[in-house]
């Protein structure tokens, strides 16, 4: 997680994402209109919010902003 250190993964986020290791960590970077730029060990990737989250989020509030940490799920 050399990568994301440098974006501020701190060992407490480490620790969090050790919970979950179907996931992979990473740093939302910038947002675009129906996307975002997400940062992860393995490089930087377009992402998007899922559409049952999409449908789920009563308000804008609720969806990442640039800064947050966020977890995908690990691709087999």
């Amino acid at each position: 997680m050399k990568q994301l250190e440098s974006y501020g993964f701190t060992e407490r986020f480490k620790t969090e994402a050790a919970l979950y290791p179907e996931f992979v960590p990473g740093r939302i970077l910038s947002q675009y209109r129906d996307s975002y730029k997400v940062v992860t060990d393995q490089g930087e990737f377009l992402a998007s919010p899922s559409g049952k989250f999409r449908h789920e989020a009563k308000h804008l509030l609720e969806f990442p902003a640039v800064g947050d940490f966020c977890y995908d799920r690990s691709q087999p």
